[in-house]
This record gives structure tokens, C-alpha cells and sequence, in this order.
């Protein structure tokens, strides 16, 4: 039986603080990246700028168990959990549509929805999410999922308000693209602790997040 779609923007005006922010994260490809920038963003919003946030892994990669192990001594007491914290974020594993609601109804001010690369599966919930990120790629291999997305995705409501992350691109490569898709694309720059963010990153997300 066919799921029905899970109406996050009438559960956001049905909360307590209707300034929650739901951000949604999207791949153009398998292994674009969406799940390690999720975490960078999720780190940034709790610990660099104090905000209340959960990540919630919306896939079925199941990825978020290894950032468990790889920050907690005892990882395997906490595996079963369907919840962890680490430092000022708190995260949760393999999120279902049944506990969706009851995680949104939570006192938190900023949700990540990691939706990994799956867009048909997740449209619905991506379309409805205030703040909606696209992760791709302009290598020589993968640049052409970027520009499929793109072809199938902008006569979609809002296609314009996207925002796009491409990660480990040039400048000059950024710019071709952005021209070619008239679109405004963002490069964002290796991290290999998502949890120790440069100063470049946390000035995108400042840019992305929080425009002036």
C-alpha cells in the first residue's frame, strides 16, 4: 500500500513555536556527500551558533551509526538507541514517516532532514522542508547527474529558492555551471572532521542559512 505523503508544513503551524526551521538535504548521486554536509550543518547551527537542532536520517543508508562509533568510546551501548547525542547535537537513526511527527513536535529550533539521494521516495517531504539543499558534484564522472536533476526538477513549485552545494568544485568550474544552468551554485570545501568546521564553511552557512 502506497504511503501517504507526511504534511510537514501542517505539522510545523501546528507546533508550539512555529519558528522551527526544517532544512531538507538532497543528493544528485550516491556518495554526493549529503549525509557528512548534514552533520557539518547540523554541527554548525548547535554548537557554533547555539541553536537547539536534531539531525534526522531519512534514509535507509543507515550511515549515521558510524559517527556514533567514531565519537563514542562505548558506541555499542547507545546502538539500539533510537536516538544519541554528541556535544550540542542530537541525532536520530533511521527515522520513519511513524516518528516523524513526534520528532517535530520536539523543542527544537533547527531540524536537519538528511533525505540521502532517494528524491522520488522523499519529494513530498523535501518539497514542504522552509530551507531545501541540493549536493552535487562537477566531476568529470558525476557532473552529469547535477544537470539531470536539474532538467527534471525545475518546473517544480519553488525550484528557484533551491539551494546548491557542490562539493570540492573550482571556482571557475562553479561559475561555468552557474551560467549553464542558470542557477546560483556554492562550492563547498573538503572537511575531514564534520564536526570541526574551517572558517570558510561556517561563513557558507552563515551566506546560506542566514542571508542578509
Amino acid at each position: 500500500m502506497k504511503k501517504n505523503p507526511i504534511l510537514i508544513r501542517n505539522i510545523i503551524r501546528g507546533r508550539k513555536n512555529p519558528d522551527k526551521i526544517v532544512i531538507g538535504l538532497i543528493g544528485t548521486h550516491k556518495g554526493a556527500g549529503v549525509t557528512h554536509t548534514s552533520i557539518m550543518l547540523a554541527n554548525y547551527l548547535s554548537k557554533c551558533r547555539g541553536f537547539k537542532t536534531a539531525y534526522l536520517e531519512m534514509n535507509e543508508e543507515d550511515d549515521i551509526k558510524h559517527l556514533l562509533y567514531a565519537y563514542e568510546n562505548n558506541g555499542d551501548k547507545f546502538y539500539e538507541k533510537r536516538k544519541f547525542k554528541i556535544y550540542t547535537t542530537t541525532y536520530y537513526k533511521n527515522v520513519r514517516e511513524k516518528d516523524l511527527i513526534e520528532i517535530l513536535n520536539e523543542e527544537y529550533e533547527y531540524f536537519i532532514l538528511d533525505f540521502g539521494m532517494d528524491f522520488n521516495k522523499n519529494k513530498s517531504e523535501f518539497l514542504r522542508c522552509d530551507v531545501k539543499l541540493v549536493i552535487g558534484s562537477l566531476t568529470e564522472w558525476k557532473r552529469h547527474t547535477l544537470f539531470l536533476f536539474v532538467k527534471s526538477k525545475k518546473e517544480l513549485p519553488g525550484f528557484l529558492y533551491w539551494k546548491y552545494l557542490i562539493v570540492f568544485a573550482q571556482k571557475k568550474d562553479i561559475k561555468i555551471a552557474s551560467n549553464e544552468l542558470h542557477l546560483k551554485l556554492d562550492s563547498i570545501g573538503y572537511e575531514p572532521d564534520p564536526l570541526l568546521l574551517s572558517k570558510e564553511t561556517k561563513e557558507l552557512f552563515q551566506k546560506i542559512i542566514f542571508p542578509s
